[in-house]
C-alpha cells in the first residue's frame, strides 16, 4: 500500500484561508470549505490503494476525528494516523519504521522541515497548494 503524508496548510487550503474563517484551535468549526483543496485530492486519489497520514500542526491541537471531518466523506476513511512527537521529519521517519511504508510521498510547503533535495518531498507553493498543476502531476506519478 502506498503512504501519502501530508501537511493542511498550504497543501489543502492557503495559510489565510482559516485566519479568515476566525477558525481557532480551541473551538474547531467544521466547514468543508475551509480545506478547498481536498477534493482535489479526492479526485487525484480514485481507487488507488492509498491511505493518508497527517503531518500538519494540526495534529498537535486536534483529534484524528476532528480533521478528518475537514476531508470529504469519500477518503476520510483513507486518513488512517497523525505522525507522533514534534517534529515533522523524525515523526513521519519513526512512522514509516514503524509501520513498514515502502511507497510514500509527502506533501508539504516548507522544504526547511526535511532535508535538502529528499525525493520523497512535493513541495508545494502554500498560495495554491495541491492546485498546482505541477504538484498534481507528480502525486499522480507517484500514484500510478
Amino acid at each position: 500500500m502506498k503512504t501519502i503524508f501530508t501537511d493542511i496548510e498550504g497543501v489543502l487550503c492557503a495559510p489565510d484561508t482559516l485566519r479568515q474563517l476566525k477558525l481557532e484551535y480551541s473551538s474547531i468549526e467544521v466547514n468543508h470549505c475551509a480545506l478547498p483543496w481536498t477534493q482535489l485530492l479526492a479526485d487525484l486519489l480514485g481507487d488507488v490503494n492509498v491511505e493518508i497520514v497527517i503531518h500538519s500542526s494540526w495534529r498537535h491541537h486536534y483529534s484524528l476525528v476532528e480533521i478528518k471531518k475537514y476531508f470529504p466523506v469519500v477518503i476520510q476513511g483513507r486518513i488512517v494516523a497523525c505522525v507522533l512527537g514534534h517534529g515533522r521529519y523524525d515523526g513521519i521517519l519513526s512512522y514509516i519504521d514503524k509501520n513498514s511504508i515502502k511507497e510514500f510521498v509527502v506533501l508539504d510547503d516548507i522544504a526547511d522541515f526535511f532535508p535538502e533535495n529528499w525525493k520523497y518531498l512535493i513541495l508545494c507553493n502554500s498560495d495554491v497548494g495541491l492546485s498546482d498543476p505541477v504538484v498534481q502531476k507528480k502525486l499522480r506519478y507517484f500514484l500510478r
